[in-house]
């Protein structure tokens, strides 16, 4: 992200990048209400009026659990592991987000159990902490880099890609200039 915002305003000096934290429970709103012209989130959208740009970035999957969970112990996991499992259930993520992050079903059909209502990934890393769920997550999540949790690689989760979001409707020159310089970057190596 560093590199095509420096790599953005280098080329473009009348343009000035203000980065500012979304929170999780109005992540597209901003958006559409026209108070930030491009959102970096999770290229997972199912939002019609939304426009996902190029990944910039992808992020291998892991499975946060708590270190004495029976889990822990694997070099990794399959998804099918979930059905046997409680999961944190995030409301306020948009449902194809929530669907990618924690599907609601495993391959083999099994419901994946969505028990625990949260509504910060902090909330999310206590209950797996205290051995209460499971968490689906990216590795390098920093809330989930301590002692009492272990992420294990989900070996049949694909990557999540991430990237710029803009509102279609509200599309200018700016942000076409700024998903091209994030096309010309790539993704970033895993």
């Amino acid at each position: 992200m560093t590199q095509v915002v420096e790599a953005f305003e280098a080329r473009h000096h009348d343009c000035r990048i203000v980065l500012c934290e979304i929170n999780a429970t109005d992540l597209y709103e901003p958006l559409r209400r026209g108070e930030i012209d491009v959102l970096i989130s999770w290229l997972i959208l199912d939002e019609p009026d939304l426009t996902a740009g190029p990944v910039i970035d992808s992020r291998s999957r892991v499975l946060a659990a708590a270190a004495p969970h029976p889990l822990a112990i694997r070099r990794s996991v399959s998804v099918e592991d979930l059905g046997d499992e409680e999961v944190a259930m995030m409301p306020h993520y948009p449902a194809a987000l929530h669907d990618a992050i924690t599907p609601p079903y495993t391959p083999s059909g099994r419901p994946v159990h969505r028990t625990h209502r949260v509504g910060t990934i902090h909330e999310t890393a206590s209950l797996v902490a205290r051995g209460r769920v499971i968490h689906p997550t990216v590795e390098h999540m920093p809330v989930f880099r301590r002692a009492d949790i272990v992420t294990i690689p989900i070996r049949d989760m694909p990557p999540l890609p991430l990237g710029p979001i803009w509102c279609t409707a509200h599309e200018n020159a700016r942000i076409r200039a700024f998903a091209e310089i994030a096309a010309s970057r790539g993704p970033a190596p895993s």
